[in-house]
């Protein structure tokens, strides 16, 4: 049976307050080639990822996205109240020698680079356990794409003119 290097593969599932959202395109290639976006709570668990698309996909050139949404009520978030300070007393001091109207300081200095971060969490056994079933999910679902185009290939080239 034929089998396409080419296919997508799409998996969501809602964790707890979080949304973790796998994608895969695969395109022809010789060699497995990995192109792998991942946000910061599973870079840890990178090599594994990697392991898990490379024995499951086998080859072609991959491109795996995984995003993980977060609802903005329980998004834990910090303000770097020195550095916020540091930039409100340079700002001021311009907005003052310049006549410069410094009335949107505030919202000025909360858009500045690192003054607002959201914290960096870790990832529970738990949660790693839903994000890496999430993972196969996807997989299966491009390796079926893969399936379905190569059976429809097997199926044209043996078509009589």
């Amino acid at each position: 049976m034929l089998r396409s290097m080419t296919g997508y593969g799409r998996a969501e599932k809602a964790i707890n307050e979080k949304v973790v959202l796998v994608e895969l395109r695969s395109l022809n290639g010789k060699q497995f080639e990995l192109l792998l976006k991942l946000p910061v709570q599973l870079k840890p668990f990178e090599f594994e990822i990697r392991n898990m698309l490379s024995e499951q996909l086998v080859r072609g050139s991959i491109e795996c996205t995984i995003i993980i949404k977060q609802n903005g009520a329980t998004r834990p978030t910090s303000v770097n109240l020195d550095l916020a300070a540091s930039y409100y007393n340079q700002i001021k001091g311009l907005a003052e020698s310049l006549e410069a109207d410094d009335s949107q300081l505030l919202a000025s200095i909360l858009r500045m680079p690192e003054v607002v971060s959201t914290s960096t969490e870790t990832t529970s056994d738990e949660e790693w356990v839903a994000y890496k079933s999430t993972i196969e999910d996807a997989i299966a679902m491009i390796n079926k794409h893969r399936t379905d185009e190569g059976l429809a290939l097997e199926n044209r080239e043996n078509r009589p003119y």
